[in-house]
């Protein structure tokens, strides 16, 4: 009897512990970060280099 009420006991608490792990709700997809201005200029200053670069490697 006792050991009978040991294993109702740990089923309950298994299934009790895994149905409280992990996320509620629907999976979701985080949005991407904003770029800043500093980042967009960065980006941008990067870009102008590179055509610079080639533009005076083809001349």
């Amino acid at each position: 009897m006792i050991k009978r009420i040991f294993h109702l006991v740990t089923v309950v608490s298994v299934v009790s512990v895994l149905a409280g792990c992990g996320q509620k709700g629907p999976l979701y997809i985080p949005p991407e970060p904003e770029t800043t201005d500093i980042e967009q200029q960065r980006d941008d200053a990067d870009q102008n280099a590179q055509s610079q670069q080639s533009v005076s490697n083809n001349g």
